[in-house]
């Protein structure tokens, strides 16, 4: 289990979102224009990680929102995903997170990932309207209470 923490106070860009850890490679599209930080509420995140290899073949989005949903989970905001990544540079493989796609121009709607390998740390972003690999974990919020 991972939490996070968002303050009440926190007006930083996107850009220096990012800047805060070194990556080796960030999606050129994650910039302030497409992914603007919007307040929320300040507060901690209970992050759960559900494991691809709990599907016993590549699993499409739908069916891992099926599986967050029987167990009570939520989707994370990009917001969450960039302060994950922050907060939690030292976390290896590759992380989904499936919330609500971002448009970009020309193109189909992405959310974010991370790849971490060792040093190599990375932050993509990939179609939402595609299967996901089993190797792949993705990142849930537990609903507060």
């Amino acid at each position: 289990m991972f939490t996070t923490l968002v303050r009440a106070d926190d007006t930083r860009t996107t850009e220096e979102v990012l800047a805060a850890t070194p990556h080796t490679y960030v999606n050129p599209n994650i910039t302030s224009t497409l992914f603007p930080r919007r307040r929320r509420e300040a507060g901690t995140r209970e992050w759960v990680v559900i494991e691809g290899d709990e599907f016993d073949h590549d699993p499409t989005s739908e069916e891992v929102f099926a599986l967050a949903a029987a167990r009570g989970l939520i989707r994370p905001s990009y917001e969450d995903a960039l302060d994950f990544d922050e907060q939690h540079p030292d976390e290896q493989g590759v992380l989904v997170f499936l919330h609500e796609p971002v448009q970009i121009p020309d193109d189909r709607p992405r959310v974010v990932y991370l790849d971490r390998v060792g040093a190599d740390r990375r932050v993509y972003l990939l179609w939402f309207d595609g299967g996901w690999n089993r190797d792949y974990r993705f990142g849930f919020l537990r609903k507060s209470e």
